[in-house]
């Protein structure tokens, strides 16, 4: 997988965006390379969690129950692979944002506890 490197100055960046804390990701976008297809915020685990979840949004039923599915990584990496997600990284614990297909940009869905 070709990394992509974000264009965005650091002065424009989430503060969260600037920060070393963890994201869990599907690993059908970080070993697949889907590209994040669906993002949602839950409470943080602990100081090093941002909440995050990415996932490609083509994940079948129970996907995420097993963690061998997901890993945690460092949410640089993410916006590394997919700077779209920068402007949504300040949204409120309880935030859920899906790719729409036609555009390919994010738009504000329900949120649904992923259970992972």
């Amino acid at each position: 997988m070709t990394r992509k490197t974000s264009s965005l100055p650091v002065e424009q960046a989430s503060p969260l965006a600037t920060r070393r804390v963890g994201c869990r990701v599907s690993k059908l976008v970080r070993v697949a390379g889907h590209r994040v297809g669906f993002m949602a915020r839950e409470e943080p685990r602990n100081e090093s969690d941002s909440g995050w979840c990415f996932l490609a949004g083509v994940e079948p039923p129970g996907f995420l129950a097993d963690p061998a599915n997901y890993a945690v990584y460092d949410i640089e990496t993410i916006l590394d692979d997919d700077p779209e997600v920068i402007p949504l990284l300040e949204a409120p614990v309880g935030s859920a944002f899906k790719r729409d297909g036609a555009s390919g940009r994010f738009v504000e869905v329900e949120f649904a506890r992923s259970g992972a």
